[in-house]
């Protein structure tokens, strides 16, 4: 079995244990501590109120399966999957799984069914699982009628969309950094909710896709945050840059998307458009900043903000003030803001700079100041990945007690400061 020393609910486990064991012979709400090396385990089910955490240099090579458990916590902790999923979490309350490096998977980082009460903090997730057809096989994170989920300080990357949810209500998604989502449509986003989600909260995110050769991946953005057959999302205060698809936005409200909150964001080259209104009642645009540069393709739209009911049912009354907003058509027009037919009524614009005024007020070098560290918002400490840049103590720090994961399992070239 291996060598484990057992005190008290604390049981250190050695390179080369068989875990799942010494899991199911231990004590109730154990804490595991896997010694520094490589563990492995084909798939791990842990017990209510079990914690499971790695010494810096710990390695797990293996999968997380949590069914109808809670206040189960994965901390501090290197894994990578070479057969499935590295996390499930399915039926469960509680669960916690923070300051860890989850990836590469063959799947998805981390998937939620039919849970609620899921903190998902200050983790490096990047599942690199390239897939060939739709969908949710490669998702960063994946959520499933589930509630109360909290998604925060993370660093996200190459998920076939970094984070997708159906069927979610309240759930918070705040200060993470996304990166080049990998689709293929209709997946591509950094952040989706679909198919019934509700009261859905995303705020002060930093979502980058580049084509750039530093980075592993390419992005192959659709949109960066698109809801659809959805109520009440807010969407307020991120940083968006980069998305080169001739049919994607910065941020859209898709079909059947109703009340929807784009407040005080900053939108930068996102591909055909910054922010999209294509179905839905209730909308309101208020305080953001856009400025598109044209994509050659005869297929875009190529407008910072657009209006347009593009689907059958509802659309309007939208909302747009106080946006300063700029776009540019290969033709050299201005296109600031567009608004279809058949149109969303009532379309209120009040108090916004469009045109030459905008350009004028959105210079390069103003964006540039606006944009966040890497990740704009850690919880207690920065997550371990090669593109983070926040000062902050690192979760990977040795001096950071009880924060610690190791180091990646691949280095990554630094982040790129351009799309």
């Amino acid at each position: 079995m291996g060598a484990c020393l057992a005190w008290g609910a604390e049981v250190h486990v050695a390179p080369g244990a068989n875990l799942q064991t010494i899991v199911n012979r231990s004590p109730a709400e154990s804490e595991f501590v896997l010694a520094p090396g490589v563990h492995r385990a084909e798939q791990i089910r842990l017990r209510n109120g079990d914690t499971l955490r790695g010494e810096i240099g710990a390695a797990l090579i293996g999968s997380f399966f949590l069914s109808n458990v809670s206040d189960v916590e994965i901390r501090e902790l290197r894994l990578s999957s070479p057969l499935r999923d590295c996390i499930q979490v399915s039926g469960s309350s509680g669960v916690r799984i923070r300051a860890s490096e989850i990836g590469p998977c063959v799947g998805a980082g981390v998937v939620i069914h039919g849970s609620r009460m899921l903190v998902l903090t200050d983790n490096y997730i990047h599942p690199e699982h390239p897939v060939s057809h739709c969908c949710d096989e490669g998702d960063g994170v994946y959520a499933v009628d589930s509630t109360q989920l909290r998604i925060a300080g993370n660093v996200i990357a190459y998920g076939e969309t970094n984070i997708e949810m159906h069927g979610v209500a309240d759930a918070d998604v705040v200060g993470n950094f996304l990166l080049n989502p990998m689709g293929p449509y209709p997946r591509g986003q950094h952040v989706q909710a679909y198919f019934g989600s509700h009261d859905i909260h995303i705020e002060g995110n930093y979502l980058l896709s580049s084509k750039s050769p530093e980075y592993a991946f390419p992005e192959h953005q659709e949109d960066a945050i698109n809801a659809g057959r959805s109520t009440s999302i807010t969407v307020t205060g991120n940083f968006i840059t980069g998305g080169s698809s001739p049919s994607g936005c910065g941020v859209i409200a898709d079909e059947g998307a109703h009340s929807m909150m784009i407040v005080d964001n900053t939108l930068w080259n996102t591909g055909q458009c910054g922010i999209g209104i294509a179905s839905g009642r209730d909308h309101q645009i208020v305080g953001n900043k856009v400025r598109n540069a044209f994509l050659n393709h005869p297929g875009a739209g190529n407008t910072a903000i657009y209006v347009w009911r593009q689907y059958p049912g509802d659309c309007g009354p939208v909302r747009l003030s106080g946006n300063t907003a700029f776009a540019r058509k290969p033709t050299g027009e201005f296109s600031s803001l567009w608004i279809g037919q058949p149109s969303c009524e009532p379309v209120t614009v009040t108090q916004n700079v469009f045109g030459e005024r905008a350009l004028d007020a959105l210079p390069n070098e103003v964006l540039e100041a606006l944009r966040p560290a890497i990740p704009p918002g850690p919880q207690h400490c920065v997550a371990a990945s090669p593109f983070s840049t926040n000062p902050e103590r690192r979760c990977m720090d040795a001096d950071t007690e009880g924060q610690g994961p190791s180091a990646p399992v691949r280095s990554r070239a630094a982040v790129s400061q351009s799309p």
